[in-house]
């Protein structure tokens, strides 16, 4: 997993050129691109607008109000990078990793379906002795 790891040279320069503000967002030394805080919310929007509003799943529009990003490689920490059309550090692997897709609480099932969760609208009753 050294290619994880925070490239501190990369970093800078995406800082620089305006890639990644918010000082938790980073780099990988294989040109990952790890998105935090202000950062997540501006590529959230930026994905959702390249991507015309459509879900990735089901191919159907997505309201601005009911969607997320989903990582199309999940798993550890470290393999959910925010790569969206990113370059490698190859210099000609392009890499996306997060498409938008109907939130939890969507009348789509999309994202229920692939995470194999349920939407539960009942109250919980709790038992009093």
């Amino acid at each position: 997993m050294i290619e994880n790891r925070r490239d501190k040279e990369r970093t800078k320069l995406g800082k620089m050129n305006g890639e990644i503000t918010d000082p938790n967002s980073y780099f990988s030394l294989a040109g990952h691109r790890y998105c935090r805080g202000k950062d997540q919310g501006i590529l959230r929007l930026a994905i959702y607008m390249a991507e015309g509003g459509i879900c990735y799943k089901c191919k159907a529009h997505v309201p601005l109000w009911d969607f997320d990003l989903e990582h199309l490689v999940g798993g550890r920490k470290h393999d959910r990078c925010d790569c969206y059309h990113t370059i490698l550090a190859d210099g000609e692997t392009v890499h996306t990793n997060l498409g938008i897709i109907h939130s939890m609480r969507s009348e789509h099932p999309c994202h229920r379906i692939k995470h194999h969760r349920q939407l539960y609208l009942g109250h919980s009753k709790s038992r009093r002795p």
